[in-house]
């Protein structure tokens, strides 16, 4: 199964570095990865591309509280998956306000994102193989 993930985060260089940790592992070729780094590029990204399986949010977004436009934008997220990224532990108690999957910390997210993903992408295929029985 092919999940369409977004990165939401103002570190370009963070995403370059994620996609080709994902190229060396050969889990980029069966996703689609995009990125956008403001507030302005997610709004439009939900708006024109359809279902997102997976969004990767910074808790620190744009200026802004990355849990805070999950929040704004959930009526545009159903059945999206929301992981978020944050530099540091301290504000993982203020993403139980929404929905989420896990919660990361950038520097671990070569260690984590994958497991995370495949986990996911079992339980997608499990759900719709359910759905077409």
């Amino acid at each position: 199964m092919r999940l369409k993930i977004l990165i939401c985060d103002n570190d370009e260089k963070f995403f370059r570095e994620i996609q080709s940790h994902f190229a060396e592992k050969g889990f980029e070729e069966s996703h689609l990865l995009a990125y956008v780094d403001t507030i302005d590029e997610y709004r439009h990204y939900l708006q024109t591309q359809g279902k997102l399986d997976v969004l990767m949010m910074n808790v620190e977004f744009d200026g802004n509280s990355g849990i805070h436009v999950v929040k704004d934008t959930k009526e545009l997220l159903r059945q999206t998956r929301t992981i978020f990224l944050a530099d540091e532990w301290k504000f993982v108690t203020e993403t139980y306000e929404v929905e989420h999957l896990a919660y990361v910390r950038k520097k671990d997210a070569k260690k984590y994102l994958i497991p995370i993903l495949q986990h996911l992408e079992g339980n997608v295929q499990e759900y719709e193989d359910k759905l077409i029985a």
